[in-house]
């Protein structure tokens, strides 16, 4: 007689996914509820849109939002480190050069054009 494999080391399996899930789905929501339309940007954006009426007005319009632009630009220039669990859009900066899930190669794409 053949003896089954015990139901608790897939039990536990089945938890610790499930466990897995209820996290990822948390952080998700966690990330959902982020917004940029804070207290402190709509009084960064109001203040900016003043100054930049007041330039208008004196003729300087222009070259306060190309500086304006200069600085969004540099400030958005992140140099911090990297959360290693993020992957890039460019296989090549992830470890291993993984590919993102669903990413199209030139392999995937001429299997796909010359199966027809």
């Amino acid at each position: 007689m053949v003896q089954k494999a015990p139901k608790a080391p897939r039990r536990a399996k089945r938890q610790e996914e499930l466990k897995k899930r209820k996290e990822d789905l948390a952080k998700a929501k966690e990330e959902e509820n982020k917004t940029i339309f804070t207290q402190r940007n709509i009084t960064i954006f109001g203040i900016w849109l003043v100054l930049q009426l007041i330039f208008a007005y004196l003729e300087f319009g222009t070259i306060f939002l190309i500086i304006s632009i200069a600085i969004l630009i540099y400030m958005n220039t992140s140099t911090a480190e990297k959360d290693p669990e993020k992957k890039s859009a460019y296989s090549v900066f992830n470890k291993n050069c993984e590919r993102l899930d669903g990413q199209i190669t030139t392999a995937t794409f001429e299997k796909q054009i010359y199966s027809r």
